[in-house]
């Protein structure tokens, strides 16, 4: 895929790597003077389990990091880093469709704790969520009409 300007220069240039069953594992995103790449990983039953972000400046940015149970995603984490060292991260416990536990950590310091409740009409559309942090509790209420 290549990016044009209105004048038509190029901005940018992206390609793309596959493996035999079709995945994407690599992409790359050429600027005119640095380069991006995104990396992903799955499992044996073709579930991504990691993908990678990196440029040519900085080295590792940021990865994700997934975990599944009987092809359910159960865990996620977020790390980011800064000249290639950990700075922190984000974790997301998948208890259950309506409840999700998530843990921020920032230079090895809880920064943030949240849980996320939702409840969910008779056609399974989430009509209410809440999130309680470590200080606060917040209620949202969603409201859907059909028309």
């Amino acid at each position: 895929k290549i990016e044009k300007n209105l004048k038509g220069n190029i901005l940018s240039t992206e390609n793309l790597k596959y493996d035999a069953k079709g995945n994407i594992v690599l992409k790359e995103i050429e600027y005119e003077d640095s380069k991006e790449y995104e990396k992903y990983y799955y499992d044996s039953n073709n579930n991504l389990i990691k993908t990678e972000y990196s440029d040519s400046e900085e080295g590792l940015l940021e990865t994700y990091i997934f975990t599944y149970e009987n092809s359910k995603k159960v865990f996620e984490r977020n790390e980011y880093y800064e000249e290639g060292k950990l700075q922190g991260f984000i974790e997301t416990k998948f208890v259950n469709e309506v409840e999700s536990n998530i843990t921020e950590v920032d230079n090895g310091k809880v920064i943030l704790q949240e849980s996320y409740f939702y409840d969910y009409d008779s056609l399974e559309n989430w009509v209410r969520m809440i999130v309680t942090r470590i200080d606060k509790t917040y209620k949202s209420k969603k409201t859907i009409f059909f028309i």
